[in-house]
């Protein structure tokens, strides 16, 4: 034993491979044979989870807000749409459709505020 975390030789795609060349195995004998763990096969890729196609009626209906209002954020773009323009449209839609167009504002980075001095008693 070496002490530390010790890594596997084989990953998902060999399991995946024994399985092909071996119908008849079951996904949880070949994890075992090959040592890997069986969640390692269900995980999904940074990459998978995309917003669906993006509405054009959507952006329409944002860009003169984002124009009118540049400093606000998807939170608040979404109740003007919602409470004034009347649009029954999902937040989540409306911040992937900001993040698409690269319209989300950027974060203030807050710096720790320096203490006030503090005053010497005279006792």
């Amino acid at each position: 034993m070496t002490g530390g975390l010790e890594t596997v030789p084989f990953s998902a795609g060999d399991v995946r491979h024994v399985r092909a060349a071996l119908p008849d195995i079951s996904e949880r004998t070949a994890c075992r044979v090959l040592r890997v763990s069986r969640s390692v096969l269900h995980r999904l890729t940074k990459g998978k989870r995309t917003c669906s196609a993006l509405s054009e009626e959507l952006v329409t209906k944002l860009e003169p807000l984002i124009h009118d209002y540049p400093t606000y954020g998807y939170r608040r773009l979404w109740a003007l749409l919602r409470y004034r323009e009347g649009v029954m449209v999902n937040r989540k839609a409306v911040y992937c459709a900001l993040r698409i167009k690269q319209w989300l504002v950027h974060q203030r980075v807050r710096t720790a505020r320096p203490r006030a001095p503090r005053l010497r008693s005279r006792s």
